[in-house]
Protein backbone atom coordinates (compact mmCIF):
# COMPACT_ATOMS: atom_id res chain seq x y z
CA UNK A 1 0.00 0.00 0.00
CA UNK A 2 1.63 3.01 -1.09
CA UNK A 3 1.99 6.49 1.46
CA UNK A 4 -0.26 8.49 -0.62
CA UNK A 5 -3.63 5.59 0.26
CA UNK A 6 -1.95 5.57 3.91
CA UNK A 7 -2.34 9.23 4.24
CA UNK A 8 -5.57 9.18 2.97
CA UNK A 9 -7.10 6.16 5.26
CA UNK A 10 -5.47 8.04 8.49
CA UNK A 11 -7.53 11.27 7.54
CA UNK A 12 -11.08 9.10 6.87
CA UNK A 13 -9.82 7.35 10.22
CA UNK A 14 -9.18 10.83 11.90
CA UNK A 15 -12.60 12.25 10.39
CA UNK A 16 -14.30 9.73 12.30
CA UNK A 17 -13.26 9.38 15.20
CA UNK A 18 -13.63 13.58 16.16
CA UNK A 19 -16.85 12.39 14.35
CA UNK A 20 -17.56 10.17 16.81
CA UNK A 21 -16.34 12.14 19.78
CA UNK A 22 -18.74 14.92 18.67
CA UNK A 23 -21.72 12.52 18.48
CA UNK A 24 -20.92 10.83 22.15
CA UNK A 25 -20.35 14.31 23.30
CA UNK A 26 -23.85 15.69 21.61
CA UNK A 27 -25.53 12.27 23.25
CA UNK A 28 -23.86 12.89 27.01
CA UNK A 29 -24.66 16.58 26.27
CA UNK A 30 -28.20 15.64 25.75
CA UNK A 31 -28.96 13.14 28.54
CA UNK A 32 -27.77 16.08 31.15
CA UNK A 33 -30.43 18.55 29.89
CA UNK A 34 -32.81 16.05 29.91
CA UNK A 35 -31.97 14.91 33.58
CA UNK A 36 -32.09 18.58 34.76
CA UNK A 37 -35.27 19.98 32.90
CA UNK A 38 -36.73 17.24 34.86
CA UNK A 39 -35.04 18.19 38.14
CA UNK A 40 -35.53 21.98 37.47
CA UNK A 41 -39.31 20.78 36.39
CA UNK A 42 -40.17 19.15 39.39
CA UNK A 43 -38.48 21.83 41.85
CA UNK A 44 -40.44 24.31 39.90
CA UNK A 45 -44.16 22.40 40.59
CA UNK A 46 -43.40 21.25 44.10
CA UNK A 47 -42.34 25.23 44.39
CA UNK A 48 -45.57 26.54 43.26
CA UNK A 49 -47.99 23.92 44.82
CA UNK A 50 -46.22 24.58 47.71
CA UNK A 51 -46.73 28.57 46.76
CA UNK A 52 -50.52 27.94 45.78
CA UNK A 53 -51.00 26.40 49.30
CA UNK A 54 -49.13 28.75 51.40
CA UNK A 55 -51.34 31.47 50.06
CA UNK A 56 -54.53 30.33 52.02
CA UNK A 57 -55.22 31.99 54.93
CA UNK A 58 -53.76 30.67 58.15
CA UNK A 59 -51.53 27.37 56.16
CA UNK A 60 -47.94 26.44 56.50
CA UNK A 61 -46.68 23.66 54.19
CA UNK A 62 -44.65 20.94 56.45
CA UNK A 63 -43.84 18.39 53.06
CA UNK A 64 -45.05 18.24 49.71
CA UNK A 65 -43.78 15.22 47.53
CA UNK A 66 -45.10 13.65 44.34
CA UNK A 67 -44.88 10.82 41.73
CA UNK A 68 -41.48 11.57 39.56
CA UNK A 69 -43.17 10.58 35.94
CA UNK A 70 -42.59 12.93 33.10
CA UNK A 71 -44.42 15.87 35.22
CA UNK A 72 -44.77 15.86 38.92
CA UNK A 73 -47.79 13.81 39.28
CA UNK A 74 -50.31 13.09 42.41
CA UNK A 75 -49.16 15.36 44.50
CA UNK A 76 -49.31 15.39 47.85
CA UNK A 77 -48.74 18.04 51.05
CA UNK A 78 -48.79 18.17 54.80
CA UNK A 79 -50.05 21.08 55.94
CA UNK A 80 -51.10 22.62 59.24
CA UNK A 81 -53.66 25.40 59.74
CA UNK A 82 -53.52 28.08 61.99
CA UNK A 83 -50.54 26.22 63.71
CA UNK A 84 -53.27 24.16 65.82
CA UNK A 85 -54.60 21.78 63.02
CA UNK A 86 -52.97 19.06 60.86
CA UNK A 87 -53.99 17.69 57.59
CA UNK A 88 -52.37 15.59 54.92
CA UNK A 89 -54.02 16.02 51.47
CA UNK A 90 -53.65 14.33 48.20
CA UNK A 91 -54.12 14.36 44.41
CA UNK A 92 -53.55 18.27 44.48
CA UNK A 93 -52.25 18.20 40.80
CA UNK A 94 -53.63 18.83 37.76
CA UNK A 95 -53.72 15.52 36.61
CA UNK A 96 -55.44 13.48 39.16
CA UNK A 97 -57.51 17.08 40.68
CA UNK A 98 -60.99 16.43 40.41
CA UNK A 99 -62.51 18.16 43.34
CA UNK A 100 -65.54 18.65 44.24
CA UNK A 101 -66.07 15.00 42.80
CA UNK A 102 -63.12 13.29 44.88
CA UNK A 103 -60.87 14.71 47.78
CA UNK A 104 -58.54 12.72 49.12
CA UNK A 105 -57.45 12.78 52.49
CA UNK A 106 -55.15 10.50 54.84
CA UNK A 107 -54.58 11.96 57.95
CA UNK A 108 -56.16 15.07 60.30
CA UNK A 109 -54.71 15.88 63.28
CA UNK A 110 -52.68 12.78 64.06
CA UNK A 111 -55.80 10.55 62.97
CA UNK A 112 -54.87 8.31 60.24
CA UNK A 113 -57.68 6.52 58.13
CA UNK A 114 -57.39 3.82 56.17
CA UNK A 115 -60.68 2.87 54.16
CA UNK A 116 -61.99 -0.77 53.18
CA UNK A 117 -64.07 -1.54 50.49
CA UNK A 118 -65.27 -4.94 49.16
CA UNK A 119 -63.61 -4.56 45.69
CA UNK A 120 -60.99 -1.73 45.98
CA UNK A 121 -58.05 -1.25 48.20
CA UNK A 122 -57.79 2.32 47.88
CA UNK A 123 -55.31 4.26 50.54
CA UNK A 124 -56.75 7.40 50.71
CA UNK A 125 -60.28 8.28 51.95
CA UNK A 126 -62.37 10.02 49.56
CA UNK A 127 -64.75 12.72 51.29
CA UNK A 128 -66.13 14.27 47.95
CA UNK A 129 -69.06 14.82 46.89
CA UNK A 130 -69.69 11.50 44.76
CA UNK A 131 -67.84 9.28 47.91
CA UNK A 132 -69.88 7.45 50.82
CA UNK A 133 -68.09 9.72 53.41
CA UNK A 134 -68.91 12.91 51.51
CA UNK A 135 -72.76 11.81 51.68
CA UNK A 136 -72.06 11.56 55.34
CA UNK A 137 -70.52 15.27 55.95
CA UNK A 138 -72.99 17.06 53.37
CA UNK A 139 -69.77 19.32 52.70
CA UNK A 140 -68.78 20.40 49.31
CA UNK A 141 -65.13 20.73 48.59
CA UNK A 142 -64.31 22.65 46.07
CA UNK A 143 -60.96 23.37 46.58
CA UNK A 144 -58.23 22.52 49.19
CA UNK A 145 -59.17 25.92 50.49
CA UNK A 146 -62.83 24.64 51.22
CA UNK A 147 -61.25 22.20 53.27
CA UNK A 148 -58.75 24.17 55.18
CA UNK A 149 -62.23 25.96 56.28
CA UNK A 150 -64.16 22.87 57.40
CA UNK A 151 -61.27 21.79 59.05
CA UNK A 152 -62.84 21.66 62.51
CA UNK A 153 -66.46 20.15 61.00
CA UNK A 154 -64.17 17.44 59.67
CA UNK A 155 -62.08 16.96 62.86
CA UNK A 156 -65.38 17.07 64.80
CA UNK A 157 -67.14 14.29 62.72
CA UNK A 158 -64.05 11.95 62.86
CA UNK A 159 -63.57 12.51 66.59
CA UNK A 160 -67.18 11.21 66.87
CA UNK A 161 -66.29 7.47 65.54
CA UNK A 162 -65.00 4.82 66.53
CA UNK A 163 -60.76 3.77 66.81
CA UNK A 164 -59.01 0.80 66.38
CA UNK A 165 -59.39 -1.93 67.27
CA UNK A 166 -62.71 -1.14 66.04
CA UNK A 167 -64.00 -0.58 62.61
CA UNK A 168 -66.85 1.98 61.41
CA UNK A 169 -69.52 0.73 58.55
CA UNK A 170 -71.01 3.00 56.49
CA UNK A 171 -73.70 2.13 53.57
CA UNK A 172 -75.00 4.14 50.81
CA UNK A 173 -78.43 2.27 50.38
CA UNK A 174 -79.13 3.78 47.04
CA UNK A 175 -76.04 3.67 45.46
CA UNK A 176 -75.27 0.51 47.35
CA UNK A 177 -71.84 1.55 47.88
CA UNK A 178 -70.33 -0.04 51.41
CA UNK A 179 -67.06 0.77 53.22
CA UNK A 180 -65.56 0.13 56.24
CA UNK A 181 -63.10 2.89 57.98
CA UNK A 182 -60.22 2.40 60.42
CA UNK A 183 -59.03 5.09 62.28
CA UNK A 184 -56.04 5.02 64.71
CA UNK A 185 -53.67 7.66 65.98
CA UNK A 186 -50.31 7.11 64.36
CA UNK A 187 -48.47 8.52 62.07
CA UNK A 188 -47.83 7.15 58.85
CA UNK A 189 -46.07 7.55 55.63
CA UNK A 190 -47.17 10.48 53.60
CA UNK A 191 -46.54 8.89 50.80
CA UNK A 192 -47.01 5.21 50.98
CA UNK A 193 -49.00 5.54 53.63
CA UNK A 194 -48.96 1.46 54.80
CA UNK A 195 -48.96 1.21 58.56
CA UNK A 196 -50.01 -1.22 61.09
CA UNK A 197 -53.28 -1.87 62.61
CA UNK A 198 -54.54 -3.69 65.62
CA UNK A 199 -57.99 -4.66 64.68
CA UNK A 200 -58.45 -7.36 67.60
CA UNK A 201 -57.47 -9.87 64.85
CA UNK A 202 -54.09 -9.41 65.00
CA UNK A 203 -53.50 -8.42 61.88
CA UNK A 204 -50.54 -6.52 59.87
CA UNK A 205 -52.59 -4.57 57.23
CA UNK A 206 -50.13 -3.76 54.74
CA UNK A 207 -50.30 -2.76 51.10
CA UNK A 208 -50.05 -6.61 49.94
CA UNK A 209 -52.85 -8.04 52.25
CA UNK A 210 -55.02 -5.36 52.82
CA UNK A 211 -57.45 -6.37 50.17
CA UNK A 212 -57.58 -10.02 51.67
CA UNK A 213 -58.44 -8.31 55.25
CA UNK A 214 -61.55 -6.72 53.51
CA UNK A 215 -62.92 -9.74 51.95
CA UNK A 216 -62.89 -11.08 56.11
CA UNK A 217 -65.42 -7.93 56.63
CA UNK A 218 -68.80 -8.35 56.68
CA UNK A 219 -70.68 -6.93 53.69
CA UNK A 220 -74.34 -6.60 53.21
CA UNK A 221 -74.08 -6.08 49.11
Amino acid sequence: MNENIKNKLKKVSNVLHKCLIVVSSAVILFGVIFILNFSCNYFIQKKYMTYKLNKIPNVKVIDIWGNEDLDLEEIGARITVSDTNEIVLHYLSKDVFNYPKTVYISELNDKKFIPFYANDSGWYLDIGTESIIGKELGIVFNTPEDVIKNIDKLDSFFNSLKTAPELNYFCDTITKKEMYLGIEYIKGDDEHPAIDFDYGTKVKVVKCNKTDFAKTLDWKY
